[in-house]
């Protein structure tokens, strides 16, 4: 049963396919009548530029030569294109043989070989004279050699010379275990020496023009009239028994020994699997699920609807059929019981006795169980059976005693024993474990369970579409990629004989296999890895400048086997799996990085890993230099502009300099006119009035006035002088003179002046500010004495280093802050403070006396 089949359904032209070969990547490529195609185990492909007959393609060191009627070429197997193509140098049919130096090319009419080089150059060699060859080929074996010839093929040893076909045979190869297959006009035979000579014939119809044992030692054939195909190495070294009658194929059943040899119950009669496969003539027709063996002359037969049959002697009939019950007629199972056998239907229990004669028969209702049994297990107390509804354990007398179920299951199937444990399969619920008398649910990959067998310490278990082995956790599944070549299973269809093959039935026919001769691939695929039209494999991949993700086409190159290896891809801690064909994306970081692909096999845990390397250019603003030369340039903008800052604040406080050196000289000279002009004439008018009121000590009244009045303006000049005389003024002088000028006033007022004055820290004021402190003070005091009626006013100097406080506090008469409108006198001292930049507090309230605070903040605090 082949695996893969590539005719005109799968893109060839024509079903001639007359060479094989396998390139290093695991892809099939064909020669045809109309020139070459590639098979990945995806898609066919037509290889353009060779059209005429292939005649032979040889994959050497050097890469793939296909040599035709009509030209020789050397091909770009990575992607399709012809590198160097020549012309034959005769016109005729002919062979090519690869020699160290490049081919030999052989033609049938010409005496000599011609040779080229692997550029499909003619080279100079020696002429060698060809000697008529009395036959096509020789292929040693182990224990002898096949010699084919024009009178046929013949296999010869010390002991025996066999011919195996007298068709011409082009060619021959040796197999898996030292077996051979030969290719002739009338099929494919293969031919084993052990444990005996044996030579079986299979595709008797076919015209096989060549045969390639792939790296897998999977057989492909290449046929005159139907294409290509592969034959499975597992279904090569085991046996396949077809249940099929022109294009109808048969289900297969159960099965059961009888005589050393194993028969199977099948939907066309009793099938007996041997050698030389056929069915009991008498039961041919008949649908049978189950049998079982009495004696040498006798078995039982259970049928589908017809109810049981007894064989014996080449006859064949009825035991029991119930007419009234068309359930009691579909026979699951047949079973030894006690001395006799027990066979169980739909509807109920059929004893039989020892020559499987009727005893009598018993519904299930009437032993407590429902509905119906799947199938029977022996045990020392009686049975346990599963059913469709459960499992159920039965007495000796075939009476339910415990009932276990499973919410995730109803339908069971079948239980086995397996390294002490029971286990039982579902066909809706997969597989369980029996422990404690609870049904334990087990991880499976597959749900639909029909059969179990434990074999050399090892469980197979049957599903709908596979076969499954589990050995400890491990869990492998066969199936027709792994050679098996059933795709339906039929329940109850695993058997194990006393040998340890294993027998699987379904539709079609029965596979038989043994264990020990299942093989798993031998080597890893490998991956494609494809980015738009080019194919990525010896060098990085480069995509440029790119702001989206990229899109890599990746193809695992597996062309049997597929299930056993795991696939993953992975870029920077990103993850994908890789299940036939996968597209993945990702957006590659900049500069050098890697696209891992990591393949493990599954069955033996050996892994591997390949790496991509993938480089993406990095933008113009990303690049070193670039960051570099921005850096610097950055560095130089900063130092300029902070050059250019200083530049300004230099030339501002050059400005302002200048300002202050001009309005300083301005002030002096303003204090130098007040003093030498307008002092000098207040001087002069105090002298006279002086003068004047000494020779009128009479009357003094008006001119005392005068000479007061005068005397206080020089004194308010001097002060305006002082102020203005000086660039800065101390705090400590600014003290002073609110000092010198409360001590003036204390004599001439009846209030009492209380000064205090602490200074801890000392720093320089301007002009303007010591003038409008001082003037603010004067008004602050004199409003005191002239308005609030206080009977003591208090003045607090202090200094700290942070900030210095002049406080006038009274405790006299107080005004209300919210009703009383600021006259000039309180206005003056809030616009003082502002010019100053002082902070000026004046709280009041009736008869709780007013206070005024100046706060100057020192020029390193703020």
């Amino acid at each position: 049963m082949p695996t893969i089949r590539l005719d005109t359904e799968n893109g060839l032209q024509q079903n001639t396919v007359t060479s094989l070969a396998e390139d290093s990547w695991g892809r099939i490529w064909l020669g045809s009548v109309d020139g070459v195609y590639v098979y990945d185990g995806y898609d066919l492909q037509h290889v353009e530029g060779i059209s005429s007959r292939v005649i032979q393609l040889i994959q050497s060191p050097e890469g793939l030569y296909v040599f035709s009627l009509n030209g020789m070429y050397e091909v770009n197997s990575k992607n399709l294109s012809i590198i160097n193509q020549a012309k034959p140098p005769i016109n005729d049919y002919y062979q090519a043989f690869e020699i160290a130096e490049g081919f030999d090319l052989k033609f049938i009419n010409a005496s000599t070989r011609i040779s080229v080089n692997f550029d499909l150059e003619k080279i100079s060699r020696d002429t060698i004279l060809l000697q008529e060859r009395s036959h096509n080929y020789d292929l040693p074996l182990e224990n002898g050699q096949l010699n084919s010839n024009l009178n046929g093929t013949y296999y010869n040893s010390e002991h025996e010379q066999l011919l195996i076909t007298s068709s011409l045979s082009p060619t021959a190869l040796k197999g898996v275990h030292q077996d051979a297959f030969i290719a002739s006009q009338s099929g494919l035979f293969h031919l084993t020496e052990s444990p005996k000579l044996s030579v079986e014939q299979l595709f008797p119809k076919e015209r096989v023009e060549c045969l390639l044992l792939d790296s897998n030692d999977n057989l492909w054939i290449g046929t005159a009239a139907s294409g290509s195909f592969m034959l499975h190495r597992n279904a090569l070294t085991n046996r396949f028994f077809p249940n099929i009658e022109g294009d109808k194929q048969y289900t297969s059943w159960s099965m059961f020994d009888h005589l050393g040899n194993v028969l199977c119950a099948t939907s066309n009669g009793i099938m007996v699997l041997n050698d030389s496969s056929y069915l009991l003539p008498q039961t041919k027709g008949l649908f049978c699920l189950v049998g079982i063996s009495v004696d040498p002359n006798t078995i039982l037969i259970g049928t589908a609807k017809e109810g049981l049959f007894k064989w014996s002697n080449n006859q064949l009939e009825q035991v029991y059929f119930n007419s009234e019950n068309a359930f009691d007629n579909i026979i699951v199972q047949l079973v030894p019981y006690q001395d006799h056998f027990l066979a169980c239907s739909k509807h109920g229990f059929i004893e039989l006795d020892q020559k499987g004669n009727l005893i009598q028969s018993t519904s299930y209702a009437e032993n407590g169980i429902t509905p119906y049994i799947m199938h029977l297990k022996a045990l020392d107390s009686g049975f346990l059976a599963s059913t469709t509804t459960s499992v159920e354990f039965l007495s000796k007398e075939l009476e339910s005693t415990r009932s276990l179920t499973n919410d995730s299951a109803v339908v069971y199937s079948m239980a086995e024993d397996h390294l002490d444990t029971t286990w039982v399969v579902s066909m809706d619920g997969g597989l369980f474990s029996l422990l404690k008398d609870a049904l334990i649910s087990t991880s499976f990959p597959d749900k639909q369970l029909f059969s179990i067998k434990d074999v050399a310490n090892q469980l197979w278990i049957e599903s709908f579409t596979a076969i499954y082995s589990k050995k400890g956790q491990q869990v492998l599944k066969y199936g027709l990629q792994n050679g098996f070549p059933i795709k339906d299973y039929s329940q109850m269809g695993l058997y194990a004989d006393e040998n340890d093959y294993l027998y699987t039935s379904g539709i079609g026919g029965v596979f038989r296999f043994h264990p020990d001769q299942l093989s798993g691939p031998k080597r890893f695929p490998t991956v494609l890895t494809q980015y738009y039209d080019q194919l990525i494999s010896d060098r990085p991949l480069e995509v440029g400048q790119i702001s989206q993700p990229i899109t890599l086409a990746l193809k695992p190159i597996l062309l049997s086997d597929q299930n056993r290896f795991e696939i993953t891809a992975e870029y920077e801690e990103e993850y994908f799996p890789i299940v036939g064909l996968t597209n993945i994306s990702f957006l590659p970081k900049y500069g050098d990085s890697e696209l891992t692909i990591s393949i493990l096999n599954l069955e033996t845990k050996q892994s591997i890993k390949n790496t991509i390397p993938i480089y993406r250019d990095t933008p113009l603003w990303m690049k070193s230099w670039f960051i570099g030369l921005m850096t610097l340039m950055t560095i130089l903008i900063v130092i300029g502009m902070i050059s250019f800052w200083k530049y300004l604040k230099t030339r501002r406080e050059l400005q302002k300099q200048q300002i202050s050196n001009q309005l300083n000289s301005e002030r002096l000279r303003i204090s130098r006119e007040l003093h030498d002009n307008i002092g000098a004439r207040l001087t002069h008018i105090i002298s006279s009035l002086d003068i004047e009121m000494h020779q009128r000590n009479k009357e003094l009244g008006t001119l005392s006035g005068i000479n007061e009045f005068a005397r206080d303006t020089m004194s308010q000049l001097r002060e305006t002088i002082w102020a203005m005389g000086d660039k800065t003024i101390f705090l400590s002088e600014l003290f002073s003179r609110i000092t010198q000028y409360v001590d003036q006033i204390i004599s001439n007022q009846l209030t009492p002046i209380v000064l205090k004055e602490s200074l801890n820290a000392d720093f320089e004021l301007q002009p303007t500010q010591v003038i409008n402190a001082y003037r603010i003070v004067q008004e602050s005091i004199n409003n005191a004495l002239k308005y609030a009626h206080a009977s003591q006013i208090d003045i607090e100097l202090i200094s700290s280093p942070s900030e210095s406080q002049v406080l006038i506090k009274d405790d006299g008469v107080g005004f209300d802050e919210k009703a009383y409108q600021y006259g000039s006198g309180l206005a003056n001292m809030q616009s003082r403070a502002t010019e100053a930049n002082f902070e000026l507090s004046i709280q009041s309230a009736p008869k709780k006396g007013t206070s005024v605070q100046i706060i100057i903040k020192h020029p390193a605090s703020k």
